[in-house]
């Protein structure tokens, strides 16, 4: 596995020395790599996170981003991260390293994210963390740094997506020294804004462009204490906790701070807590369950999620229709039901593929044997089949064959169901 080159490495550090001085040792570690790689069930961890705080700068000392590491990372945990890695007054070396060893745990991650407290300057519109040995004396200084891009391209390795989030647009001391050292264009307040960013990454600033966020009279920053307040919470999606974010801050700074971001995710939600897209899926799960309202949905929901946030009311539906097991299915049923499923086989018979593709419900199995249905030139035979009533599950079943494909199979078979909502309505079919 490929991790990111350092600027500098000793060769003498207690962990070369003790690989180097014992063969056993090698044998075992040989072993155990041989072990993993044979093993097809070892897992990586899904949500990773490297949390740094810079307090302690030699002469420009900062009163909370160790605070504010301490209780993010103690978040992390608490939301079921199952890797976070602390790095509290790190310099140029130990921040070079903990990159590395995050590097590797994003690329087999599907959430990274990366937070940073502490002093942070922008060169020629670029922006960059800044570790405790940098001073700004001399030029080579800069090379000491680490941009904000490269924290992007290392949360960026995550499949599903990655965040870096900054709290380091405060007061920035360093300005003057920046540009008499470097003699570079450099803005004396706060970070710049973000012109490029990797597919599915989203950079989260304390304050805005070129703006000054606040340290903080308590124990944290205004900005993370309010990030503290909303991380934890699964219901929001990263973009709505960063918007409530932003709103906190504004107002517990009488609007002299305002949070932004930078994003170049998708259309779709992404979570930073771990349970967040598991609570998506059940909220989908329940909407499919209310719109088909029927015993076997809220019992195939409440299968799903015992537990969940709308289990309750799933077994007050599934009571509900329980109540109802002991209705008959009436030869009218039968007929108005069959009737459906004829009207289905019709729109085969006079392949209306467009109005077959728009059912309700239609998996993708299904759509992909209604294309192959579609692709064969034959004088196919449509016919409705095998159906049968369940009165305990308010259900009536059936099957749409499809002979004589030209393809040389000899059917092909497409299981229908109807089911019987509280309120005595026949469902269309689903298939």
């Amino acid at each position: 596995m490929l991790g990111l080159a350092k600027k500098g490495s000793r060769t003498d550090s207690p962990e070369t020395t003790f690989y180097s001085g014992s063969n056993w040792v090698k044998r075992l570690i040989v072993l155990a790599l041989l072990v993993f790689c044979l093993n097809p069930t070892a897992s990586f961890a899904k949500h990773v996170a490297l949390v740094i705080g810079n307090s302690n700068y030699p002469d420009q000392k900062l009163k909370n981003p160790v605070n504010d590491a301490r209780a993010v990372a103690a978040a992390f945990k608490r939301m079921g991260y199952e890797d976070v890695q602390t790095l509290l007054d790190a310099d140029t070396l130990a921040l070079d390293a903990a990159l590395d060893r995050f590097s590797e745990k994003a690329a087999e991650a599907e959430v990274a994210i990366i937070y940073y407290a502490g002093h942070g300057v922008q060169i020629d519109g670029v922006n960059y963390a800044v570790p405790l040995n940098v001073g700004f004396n001399r030029l080579r200084d800069k090379e000491k740094l680490t941009s904000q891009e490269h924290l992007s391209d290392q949360v960026a390795r995550a499949s599903r997506f990655g965040m870096v989030i900054l709290d380091a647009c405060r007061d920035n001391p360093f300005g003057q020294r920046v540009a008499q050292s470097l003699n570079r264009s450099v803005a004396t307040r706060g970070l710049a804004r973000a012109q490029n960013s990797p597919l599915n990454t989203l950079v989260a600033y304390a304050t805005a462009s070129d703006a000054v966020a606040a340290d903080g009279e308590g124990a944290n920053s205004p900005y993370t204490k309010a990030l503290l307040e909303y991380m934890e919470d699964p219901s929001l999606d990263v973009l709505l906790m960063l918007g409530k974010v932003r709103d906190t801050v504004h107002t517990e700074t009488n609007k002299r701070q305002l949070p932004y971001y930078y994003s170049s995710l998708g259309g779709i939600p992404y979570y930073i807590h771990p349970n967040g897209y598991d609570m998506r899926d059940e909220f989908n799960q329940w909407r499919s369950a209310l719109k088909a309202d029927t015993l076997a949905g809220y019992q195939n929901f409440l299968n799903a999620y015992p537990s969940g946030q709308y289990s309750v009311d799933a077994e007050q539906a599934l009571a509900v229709h329980i109540d109802l097991q002991n209705t008959p299915i009436s030869i009218d049923d039968l007929q108005l039901v069959s009737a459906q499923f004829e009207k289905l086989k019709n729109q085969f018979q006079q392949r209306q593929w467009d109005n077959l593709a728009s059912q309700l419900s239609i998996s993708e199995s299904t759509q992909e044997k209604i294309n192959r249905v579609k692709k064969n030139r034959s004088s196919m035979t449509f016919s409705v089949k095998n159906m049968h009533a369940r009165k305990n599950t308010q259900s009536i079943y059936a099957d749409i064959v499809v002979e004589n494909l030209s393809d040389g199979a000899q059917y092909e078979v497409f299981p229908l169901i109807a089911s019987r909502n509280k309120s005595g309505v026949w469902t269309v079919p689903t298939w």
